[in-house]
């Protein structure tokens, strides 16, 4: 049944749809990668943190070429 059901979406799909099934496809891996734990992920605090240490003195550089 669940074979059935997901051959039945993709044959449902139009041509006018925007996002092709290699696409989807790609996202659902990724989506299985990232809750396996198979991609580290980052949270939004760690990358802005990661940049205020590593971005500062090349931001306060080029505001002072302005």
């Amino acid at each position: 049944p669940l074979q059935e059901c997901i051959e039945w979406f993709w044959a449902s799909l139009n041509e006018d749809d925007v996002y092709p099934k290699e696409f989807l496809e790609y996202l659902i891996q990724l989506a299985e990668d990232v809750e396996s734990g198979k991609v580290k992920t980052y949270s939004m605090d760690e990358v802005m943190e990661h940049m205020k240490n590593n971005w500062k003195d090349d931001l306060e550089e080029d505001v002072g070429n302005l």
